[in-house]
């Protein structure tokens, strides 16, 4: 017996991971142990026609809300937080990466902490 693919669960899946073998094992979960299986069936799949239109979709729909997302962010009211937000999206599609952690170091005297 045949087991059907979940078409939708696919698209949405390889659009993210750009895996076909991950793509694969979320759209049929029983390949989780044939690996090189769901692989080769993955690939298959990607040279489908409506395979190729659905991921099409799903990307068009993740570049909207992407886009949505970075109007959210440099549109803030705080104009630090507006501006800080639009370099880190312009640092991305440069390609640099974005430093999650910032080191501040200062000198504290024991006056200045009893003050």
């Amino acid at each position: 017996m045949k087991s059907q693919v979940d078409k939708e669960v696919f698209a949405e899946v390889y659009a993210h991971t750009k895996s076909a073998q991950k793509a694969m094992i979320a759209a049929e979960p029983n390949l989780i142990t044939k690996k090189n299986y769901a692989n080769v069936k993955g690939h298959r799949m990607l040279k489908k026609t409506d395979m190729q239109q659905k991921i099409q979709k799903n990307l068009e729909k993740m570049s909207k809300h992407a886009i949505k997302r970075i109007d959210e962010m440099i549109q803030s009211d705080d104009e630090a937080i507006a501006t800080t937000n639009a370099w880190r999206v312009v640092e991305q599609l440069r390609g640099k990466p974005v430093a999650r952690n910032l080191n501040l170091n200062a000198q504290v005297t024991i006056e200045d902490v009893l003050e």
